[in-house]
């Protein structure tokens, strides 16, 4: 269970990308590149939009650019609840992002 909640504290069952490639759903596959493609000003193709978890193996592709993962693993932990500097500037400024970008994930 530990392996679904993300390093940022988003429960991985209520992520999306998470939810589409789990159930194979291509439509919100293609909708999820769409949507994310206009945020990050790139073009996502839909083999790139899977994910099992940050922590798992098959992760999404730009998880292992992410400053929040990266930070976690650094300092050998599971969340950032877990950092004696939280909540930091980083985290603050993610999870402002996704409440701006409406993405419906919950934290623990």
């Amino acid at each position: 269970m530990d392996k679904l909640i993300a390093y940022c504290g988003i429960n991985c069952f209520t992520c999306p990308l998470f939810i589409a490639t789990s159930t194979e759903n291509i439509s919100l596959k293609q909708e999820l590149a769409d949507k994310w493609g206009e945020i990050y000003k790139r073009t996502f193709d839909i083999e790139e939009m899977k994910c099992y978890g940050c922590k798992s193996g098959r992760k999404f592709f730009l998880s292992d650019k992410c400053n929040i993962t990266q930070c976690n693993t650094s300092k050998g932990i599971h969340t950032c609840k877990q950092c004696s500097n939280s909540p930091c500037k980083r985290i603050n400024e993610f999870y402002e992002w996704q409440k701006n970008n409406k993405t419906g994930v919950e934290f623990i």
